[in-house]
């Protein structure tokens, strides 16, 4: 989002307060491969997140993924991997609204390709807080034209039932055949409306501190995000439509789209150690 009003308004009022201190960085965690099959096709009229998520995770952060933080951290991801906020339409990722379908199309408001409150028909926004796997927003110093930002979820079960989301409500359905991998990748495409020229993604923000509405907050450089730092991810789901094996457009896939992201923590990155094994001469000169 880059922030609505009423969303930044609710953050405002539920700080949370941290002095960021160095830490080891987590360690790597590898990305698997996943190999997919088309399942038949279903309607998507019926299929909400209940359907494919009868019974969601209660493990929204993994002790390991946060061990080596303070304790004022790790209090501050726990509340934002449970936050919800109805009002602003706003839901963790292990908290993801159970009657969120496709929207609806309305005069002035087509949401058939967003993940909506079936109610309201608003597009919902999900948040992740993870540790940065990858990102890709420029080549060369330039911006691409699109950008990719993919975490790890602080908790793998809720990485994985939102594997199960995105692929389940494709169309038709991707059945997974291996589900070990549990990555979140949020794109975005980095261009004005009606332009074609990239422009370098800016909804960035230092969060290190304390999470406010975006206008009260310090911008921060989105290629200065590096692998294994924490964030908060903001986005929402979204479907794009893709040719069949009859090369006839009517199938769907899913995506996280981004909106926002903010910086929690930095990763203190070890420099390289010096080989003990040299020795520097004093005063030489050859």
């Amino acid at each position: 989002m880059n922030a609505t009003g009423s969303s930044s308004s609710i953050v405002e009022n539920q700080p949370i307060k941290t002095t960021p201190e160095d830490f080891d960085s987590p360690p790597l965690r590898k990305i698997k491969n996943v190999t997919v099959k088309q399942k038949e096709q279903t309607s998507d009229r019926t299929i909400a997140v209940h359907t494919l998520i009868p019974r969601p995770s209660q493990t929204l952060v993994d002790d390991h993924q946060v061990a080596h933080y303070d304790a004022k951290l790790i209090k501050r991801v726990t509340t934002l991997s449970s936050f919800i906020n109805k009002e602003a339409h706003i839901y963790a990722l292990g908290k993801i609204l159970s009657s969120a379908t496709w929207g609806r199309y309305q005069p002035m408001k087509d949401h058939r390709s967003q993940l909506c409150n079936p109610v309201t028909n608003e597009p919902i926004q999900i948040w992740t807080v993870g540790h940065v796997a990858s990102s890709w927003f420029q080549r060369n110093g330039e911006p691409e034209r699109y950008a990719s930002l993919t975490v790890i979820p602080l908790s793998e079960s809720v990485g994985r039932q939102t594997m199960r989301l995105l692929n389940g409500l494709a169309t038709p359905p991707i059945e997974v055949i291996d589900d070990s991998a549990y990555s979140v990748r949020a794109i975005k495409w980095q261009s004005l409306k009606g332009s074609d020229e990239p422009v370098l993604f800016n909804a960035a923000y230092d969060a290190r501190e304390l999470l406010l509405a975006k206008k009260k907050m310090e911008s921060y450089p989105i290629t200065e995000i590096k692998k294994d730092d924490l964030v908060l991810l903001e986005t929402k789901m979204t479907r794009y439509p893709v040719k069949n094996s009859d090369n006839k457009w009517g199938d769907y896939r899913t995506q996280m789209e981004l909106l926002a992201v903010s910086l929690l923590h930095s990763a203190n990155h070890i420099k390289p150690v010096k080989n003990e094994t040299t020795h520097d001469i004093v005063g030489l000169r050859i």
